[in-house]
């Protein structure tokens, strides 16, 4: 089962709404989804909301996904700058997957509050 994308322009960014199961395959293929209209649209900024996403990645999965999957899916996307928005119970989960992400040098941000994502995608 794969997860569902909506993506809409905001001012500023692109947003884009995941839905559906939060396994490492829908994640990837999500962020394929994503990364394909952020490139249609030109798209620098990126906020991806996956709050309605259901269950969550095993710590293995989201090592594997923040450390080798997405540096790979973002090598070609230099100055994107991606701020994913989740719920703040899953706060030890995404605090997870940020560290590892920040040592690979991703430029991707977890926040638990719109205005704070908001914010740091403006700077």
């Amino acid at each position: 089962m794969t997860s569902d994308v909506v993506t809409e322009p905001r001012a500023g960014y692109l947003l884009a709404v995941v839905t559906g199961p939060r396994t490492r395959q829908s994640v990837v293929h999500a962020a394929e989804r994503i990364l394909e209209e952020c490139a249609r649209q030109g798209a620098t900024r990126l906020m991806v909301n996956v709050r309605a996403m259901t269950g969550g990645l095993t710590p293995t999965d989201a090592f594997e996904v923040a450390a080798h999957q997405f540096p790979e899916l973002l090598r070609n996307r230099a100055g994107l700058r991606v701020a994913i928005l989740d719920l703040a119970e899953n706060r030890e989960r995404f605090e997870f997957f940020d560290t590892v992400a920040s040592n690979r040098g991703l430029n991707l941000r977890f926040f638990d509050e719109i205005e704070k994502a908001e914010r740091w995608l403006e700077d």
